[in-house]
């Protein structure tokens, strides 16, 4: 086997373990992931997308994947989806800081348009409110901070640089 397709292999590869971790940090933590309160740990791995837009593939696969286990499925396959898929799109071209702020507006009305719809629209606001909050926990808190520990740091740059084949 040539050392490009190895290179191709490991970059799939890569890919398919993002995709898996998205996933598995959804469903784990159940409680948290879904619902009106919603604080979904797995957001923290769109910063990948900031390293290589071509993560995106990975996150709106896992997040397709996870929202099969969602108490509202098709509603959360579809917006929910295209709330990732937005996310990795914006994150391609924009700062992480107003990504960040994006997402966190973005997940309100998305989101919180779902909940709504599907509880009580006269709690509208508050269902926005929630996601939103939830959101920036895993963006500002999280996400943000972890982008500039890999930025520094090039052991982490290197596992996550999907070039990065086998030498």
């Amino acid at each position: 086997m040539n050392k490009n397709r190895k290179n191709e292999i490991m970059r799939i590869t890569k890919i398919g373990i993002v995709a898996a971790l998205y996933f598995i940090l959804t469903v784990v933590i159940y409680p948290l992931s879904f619902g009106d309160i919603q604080i979904r740990f797995s957001e923290i791995l769109l910063i990948l997308c900031f390293f290589d837009k071509r993560y995106s593939y990975s996150l709106i696969i896992g997040c397709f994947c996870a929202n099969l286990f969602s108490p509202m499925v098709l509603l959360d396959i579809v917006f929910g989806t295209i709330q990732t898929a937005l996310a990795c799109l914006l994150i391609s071209y924009l700062r992480p800081l107003l990504v960040s702020l994006i997402l966190c507006v973005g997940s309100m009305v998305i989101i919180g348009l779902e909940l709504a719809f599907t509880m009580d629209m006269n709690l509208l606001w508050l269902y926005s409110l929630q996601v939103m909050i939830g959101e920036a926990i895993v963006l500002f808190a999280l996400a943000y901070p972890l982008s500039f520990l890999i930025k520094k740091s090039s052991v982490l740059k290197n596992i996550i640089d999907l070039d990065k084949g086998i030498e």
